[in-house]
C-alpha cells in the first residue's frame, strides 16, 4: 500500500462467488488530498482530481484507465492555480468537467477539460463562472449524457439568495455556458434548510 498523504488507484476484480481480488497500487499524487472521480463511458477514461499539497494545493487533473487488471495513467494537469475548495468533477463525451470553490473570492468557478483517450491527456479550456454573484459551500456534478449536457448544484451562503441552486450547462464545441440557474424555495439568510447538494444522472430513463 501507500502511505498518506499520497492517492492511489486500485483495480479490484470480482470473482463469480464474489470474492474480491485487489492489485497493487498506482500513485497518483506523492502529496494530495480532496480526491474525486468521474468515468467517462464514452471513451472508457477515468478522471481523478486532487488538490497537490506539493504544488501549492493547485487543483490538479489527471486521466487514467483500465485494461483487464492493469490501471494507467497519464501525466497530471493543472486546472486551477491556486487552492480551490469543494471540488467536484463529472466526465462524458471526451470531456470532464471541474466545478470549485475559487479561494479568492469563495465563488463556484468552472473548468472544462477536453480528453485524448489514446495518450490519457487533457487539456483545459478557459476557466467559466457557475456563480459569481455570492460566496458558496458545497458544489456536486452530473453529466447527462442524454442531452450532452452537465448538471451543476451549489449551494451559496450568506445573505445574497442562500441555499441550494441548480444550473445545465451546455457544449458548444469545447465551450461550456450555464443557463438560468433555479434556486430551491425555502431558505432564509444562513438557514441551511436545503444543504449539500448531489445530483445524478438516470441513463436508464434519461433523467
Amino acid at each position: 500500500g501507500l502511505d498518506s498523504p499520497k492517492i492511489a488507484a486500485y483495480v479490484f476484480s470480482q470473482a463469480s462467488d464474489g470474492a474480491l481480488s485487489v492489485t497493487n497500487p498506482v500513485e497518483l499524487a506523492a502529496n494530495g488530498d480532496s480526491p474525486v472521480t468521474a468515468y467517462d463511458a464514452s471513451t472508457g477514461m477515468i478522471a481523478t482530481a486532487y488538490r497537490d499539497k506539493a504544488n501549492s494545493y493547485y487543483g490538479t487533473m489527471v486521466i487514467g484507465a483500465i485494461s483487464g487488471t492493469t490501471y494507467s495513467k497519464g501525466t497530471a494537469v493543472v486546472f486551477e492555480s491556486g487552492n480551490p475548495n469543494e471540488i467536484s468533477i463529472a466526465a462524458g463525451n471526451g470531456r470532464a468537467l471541474a466545478v470549485f470553490q475559487d479561494a479568492s473570492d469563495n465563488k463556484a468557478k468552472s473548468r472544462l477539460g477536453v480528453i485524448t483517450a489514446g495518450t490519457k491527456a487533457v487539456a483545459f479550456e478557459s476557466e467559466v463562472a457557475v456563480d459569481d454573484t455570492a460566496t458558496v459551500s458545497k458544489t456536486s456534478i452530473s453529466f447527462d449524457a442524454t442531452q450532452n449536457k452537465f448538471l451543476v448544484a451549489w449551494q451559496r451562503t450568506g445573505n445574497t439568495s442562500p441555499g441550494v441552486w441548480l444550473a445545465a450547462g451546455s457544449l458548444s464545441g469545447n465551450t461550456i455556458s450555464y443557463g438560468t440557474a433555479y434556486n430551491f424555495p425555502g431558505n432564509t439568510a444562513n438557514n441551511n434548510t436545503f444543504a449539500s447538494p448531489e445530483v445524478a444522472f438516470d441513463s436508464g430513463s434519461g433523467k
